[in-house]
């Protein structure tokens, strides 16, 4: 039933939960054992020697990215915070990197993304049951606490959530799959919906549907396949049109309806403002500061100038225009257009609708949230390698 040995699988589980869950509450160990791993990966390349493979394009712009945010005016007001960005966004295409070459097998690959995803799933249940508590940071809507689970914030939750959909969805559909495989697939991903919803977070949900309609329409066309696109799409758009007339908490939160605003700046709402806030400071700044960026962390200090909260844009691409000037923009907008038109390219390979469908949902989530996140690189990183 499941993709590896029952007791293997058991035990790396564990392991792996006391990581993220010591990772997500803890902002040194978090730092400390990314850093480790990521020695140790630099250091695997080099014994087996990838350094000089021909990377595609979208990996280039991948690493030059990472690389920029190493560079501009934050480090000199904040040296260590600006360094660290540039690791975690030099983390995607490191991971990529390593996978393409350690993994010769693109099924390997793929049984590695699925339990990983599957984990994803897994570690929140007992948050579910009430057998451990989230972290108390959680937003109300309604009255209604938006769910954090084992990634401590609703946004990370709802986004790995829906990339790990992906890959339980792609293994169930094929045809040579064990119905136990099936059965046990289709629990985690009943449970994944539930998550995903409980959220209460736009950005993870478009991210699901997005990701959903995309991996099922991408597949070659097959009476069957057809059949599987309208069932599927037809409970989707179902599902969306019931919850939108008869929950009046989904529909206040599509809508971004608040009782009496109590809950709109907590809330992330208000993404216009934000975007303007940020503009505002690309605009009114130097020649070379618009070339190079201000920064992250100047771009945050601005906003909680303006409007009280030291917050992102809530918008990637805005983020990396201010904070990496028109280097960055151009350098992330390369990478993801690379990224797409080359996985579009070779849609014909097996898996290509996973990747095809993590891409198109990464830049959903920059042009909705913005930011970067180790669990969701992980993800990407397995998608495009």
């Amino acid at each position: 039933m499941l993709p590896i040995r029952a007791d293997k699988y058991i035990i790396y589980m564990i392991i792996l939960f006391i990581i993220v869950y010591i990772d997500q509450r803890n902002p040194v160990f978090s730092q400390i054992w990314k850093v480790f791993l990521l020695l140790c990966i630099l250091l695997d390349i080099l014994r087996i020697k990838i350094i000089h493979y021909r990377r595609p394009a979208f990996l280039k712009f991948a690493y030059l990215w990472g690389a920029k945010n190493f560079i501009n005016y934050g480090l000199i007001e904040y040296p260590f915070s600006t360094i660290a960005y540039g690791v975690k966004f030099s983390i995607l295409p490191i991971l990529c990197d390593y996978f393409v070459n350690k993994f010769k097998s693109k099924d390997s690959l793929f049984r590695f993304g699925l339990v990983i995803s599957q984990y994803y799933i897994i570690f929140n249940i007992p948050f579910l049951l009430g057998i451990l508590r989230p972290e108390d940071n959680a937003v109300i809507y309604d009255g209604i606490e938006a769910y954090t689970g084992i990634f401590s914030s609703q946004h990370p939750t709802a986004i790995t959530t829906a990339m790990a959909m992906l890959f339980l969805v792609y293994q169930t559909i094929q045809q040579n799959i064990k119905i136990k495989k099936r059965i046990y697939n289709g629990i985690l991903f009943i449970v994944a919906c539930y998550i995903l919803y409980s959220t209460f977070t736009r950005t993870g949900w478009a991210m699901g549907v997005l990701g959903l309609v995309i991996l099922l329409s991408a597949r070659k066309p097959s009476m069957k396949m057809i059949i599987t696109q309208f069932v599927a799409l037809a409970v989707i758009g179902g599902a969306y049109i019931y919850m939108l007339n008869h929950d009046e908490r989904f529909y206040n939160r599509v809508n971004d309806i608040v009782n009496d605003g109590e809950y709109q700046a907590d809330a992330g709402s208000g993404r216009l403002i934000y975007a303007n806030v940020s503009l505002s400071m690309f605009q009114n700044s130097d020649t070379a500061e618009q070339l190079v960026g201000s920064g992250i962390d100047p771009l945050m200090d601005n906003m909680e100038r303006a409007i009280g909260l030291r917050i992102y844009s809530h918008n990637g691409w805005i983020d990396a225009l201010t904070g990496n000037g028109i280097i960055g923009i151009f350098l992330l907008i390369g990478f993801c257009a690379t990224a797409l038109i080359y996985s579009i390219k070779h849609r014909k390979e097996k898996y290509a609708e996973i990747t095809i469908s993590c891409i198109i949902m990464y830049i959903s989530y920059q042009s909705t949230q913005g930011g970067v996140f180790f669990y969701q690189d992980l993800l990407v990183a397995i998608a495009l390698a």
